[in-house]
């Protein structure tokens, strides 16, 4: 569960402020106000926001490591380091 808290906070802190103030709008009986308040919409385009970046993150990373990972191995003496091989 820590490890989760630790991972996770940043996602924590937006959630947990939406909830708050989904709840003192709710003992308020103001309805209308869930799409007009100034948190929804930052919440909204933070979330579009992350889909885009999660998006062209996802188009851009497949051409990063192009070739053969060879791990880094023990030969007398020495350590070589590993690395990704170029294909030929």
């Amino acid at each position: 569960m820590s490890r989760f808290l630790v991972e996770f906070w940043p996602a924590l802190i937006p959630i947990s402020l939406y909830l708050t103030w989904l709840t003192l709008l709710r003992k308020e009986k103001t309805r209308q106000q869930l799409t007009s308040g100034p948190l929804f919409w930052t919440i909204l385009s933070s979330a579009l926001l992350m889909v885009v970046c999660f998006l062209y993150w996802s188009q851009n990373q497949s051409g990063m490591h192009r070739g053969t990972y060879v791990p880094p191995h023990y030969a007398p003496g020495s350590v070589i380091p590993g690395g990704v091989q170029p294909r030929p």
